[in-house]
């Protein structure tokens, strides 16, 4: 689940990455996308699915904070904080870090340990919003970790219509990886109320023909506590 890649700089030791997002949202929240004050928790229930069939198989409660851990980022729009994140079991994992642009239409995702197929760490884009729907915000490429000849397309749409999610009004994204085949091999899609944070995330992957698209993985948010 790799993001498209944002022009920043990491000032706090990483190295910079190139532009490749053609973003054509303005839409901005009245309240900031995910609060990211120290101290704010998520309970989230985890679900998994078996891959091909979308059978289910467990479910795990994941409890998710923000750290008191920091750096910052140079970009387009100015200085961007970023967040220490624990999410003890999903898809943020336990050494991510978030941040929010200032124009607060967009969240990125820095994992200083993101190293797969020989990859250099850097910022990308997990989520950003939309003035309609299905707009294009960017695409990227990524290495494929089953096939060192080929680099995966990723592909992110936005959409301003809301979507509520267990009484939170969330806004959605859905990104496609797509193979050298052309195959569409995964979708995810993240919903985010503003001024609560992830409220839900969804993995979609397939088999090898790309012709059984199933869900495989999911977040749910149960409970939240911020600052």
């Amino acid at each position: 689940m790799r993001k498209f890649i944002m022009g920043l700089i990491v000032i706090a030791g990483a190295t910079s990455c190139t532009h490749t997002n053609n973003t054509q949202s303005t839409g901005v929240p009245s309240q900031i996308l995910i609060p990211l004050t120290a101290g704010n928790s998520w309970i989230y229930l985890d679900s998994n699915f078996a891959v091909g069939t979308g059978t289910y198989v467990n479910s795990v409660s994941d409890s998710v904070y923000v750290t008191s851990q920091s750096l910052e980022v140079g970009s387009q729009n100015g200085n961007i904080t970023f967040n220490g994140i624990y999410d003890s079991t999903g898809f943020l994992g336990t050494t991510s870090y978030l941040g929010i642009d200032p124009s607060n239409t967009a969240v990125y995702q820095y994992v200083p340990t993101d190293t797969a197929g020989g990859a250099t760490p850097s910022p990308d884009v997990i989520f950003e919003t939309s003035t309609s729907d299905n707009v294009l915000l960017g695409q990227g490429n990524g290495p494929d970790p089953s096939d060192p000849s080929c680099e995966l397309l990723y592909t992110l749409y936005g959409y301003a219509s809301t979507t509520v999610i267990n009484g939170h009004t969330c806004l959605k994204n859905i990104q496609y990886t797509t193979n050298c085949s052309n195959i569409v091999i995964e979708t995810d899609v993240t919903y985010i109320a503003p001024g609560v944070g992830i409220v839900r995330f969804e993995d979609y992957q397939t088999d090898s023909t790309g012709a059984n698209m199933k869900l495989d993985y999911s977040q749910t948010l149960q409970t939240y506590h911020l600052q």
